[in-house]
């Protein structure tokens, strides 16, 4: 089948589908903005008009976690429950596919307790078969994804949640407090005074000041790779 004729069909399960580049895992169009729209209604015919190109689905209503080590499946489907609809990746990883919880909020994960195990659902997309990279081929190890409410329901509850993000803004406003206060107790630079030296001095520790315990932030939705 044609890039096109596998996104109808994924399209017509419930799944939107996003045009990647081939070989790649980098989208074609914005497709933050399509995250409530319907997967029918779409121009895949000028989407898909490049036979070579990979494709993604939404991961809105999906739980797909995704197993850089293929044994990873194993505590995946302990901790999930089961599911026939996994395909390997061409690094010789899995994706496991469930749909997510409804009524749940569940997060994009990365390293999920230190392993080498990512989840994509709500703001994430997830290549699928007949999918390439440079390495390999995206292939079904069983069924192809079905109708999208007859995926098994992941059992999430295991996941802990993620630690709260501190926010960009309350950060830069302390540093910037912290940089009046200091500047206010330091003698005015006078030229043939020492002025020199001063400027210097004070060069030296403002970019000291911003926090210490400066957090990493979340990506925004929608800017995780693809898997």
């Amino acid at each position: 089948m044609t890039p096109l004729a596998t996104a109808l069909a994924y399209a017509e399960l419930g799944y939107l589908c996003i045009p990647i580049q081939p070989l790649a895992k980098l989208p074609l169009i914005s497709w933050r903005r399509l995250i409530d729209a319907s997967p029918v209604d779409q121009p895949y015919d000028r989407w898909f008009s490049d036979s070579a190109r990979n494709i993604a689905v939404l991961a809105c209503d999906l739980a797909v976690f995704d197993c850089d080590d293929a044994h990873l499946a194993d505590l995946v489907t302990q901790k999930c429950g089961l599911t026939p609809y996994m395909c390997v990746t061409p690094h010789g990883g899995r994706h496991l596919y469930y749909r997510r919880p409804p009524g749940t909020t569940v997060s994009n994960r990365v390293r999920i307790d230190g392993l080498r195990l990512d989840l994509r659902t709500t703001g994430g997309i997830v290549l699928v078969p007949p999918s390439k990279l440079a390495v390999g081929t995206y292939q079904w190890l069983g069924p192809s994804l079905p109708m999208l409410e007859r995926l098994p329901v992941a059992n999430v509850s295991w996941l802990k949640k993620p630690a709260p993000v501190r926010s960009l803004i309350s950060d830069r406003s302390l540093a910037i407090r912290r940089a009046r206060a200091y500047l206010a107790k330091v003698d005015i630079a006078v030229s043939g005074k020492g002025g020199h030296a001063t400027t210097m001095r004070v060069a030296g520790i403002l970019p000291k000041i911003p926090l210490r315990d400066r957090c990493r932030h979340a990506p925004l939705p929608g800017m995780e790779r693809p898997l």
